[in-house]
């Protein structure tokens, strides 16, 4: 979290005092992994069951409207929500439990 009182629009014509890039993101990252078990049941028939994770370690990752940004290419300083965290840019952990019969 930060200060939203240390910004404030600059004067007409000139330039901010933020640094470049002073209010970047977290690294986008997610962890997504699957084991699949393969278990015969006659010579042709087969079993597979299989779990898939989705974001395995929940690492959250707070979006760029969390920022209060009104467009994409710049913030709204004089919005209600700037410096309000709003949400999330990657979902949370998901599991996924699967069987399926070959055959």
């Amino acid at each position: 979290m930060f200060n939203p009182a240390a910004f404030a629009d600059p004067s007409l014509y000139t330039y901010g005092t933020s640094g470049r890039d002073s209010l970047r993101l977290q690294p986008y990252w997610n962890f997504d992994t699957s084991l699949v078990r393969q278990f015969p049941i006659k010579e042709k028939v087969r079993f597979e069951f299989r779990v898939d994770a989705f974001n395995l370690f929940n690492n959250v990752v707070y979006g760029f409207n969390a920022l209060g940004a009104s467009t994409p290419s710049g913030l709204n300083l004089s919005g209600p929500n700037f410096g309000v965290t709003a949400g999330t840019a990657n979902n949370p952990r998901e599991l996924q439990f699967s069987g399926k019969l070959v055959f």
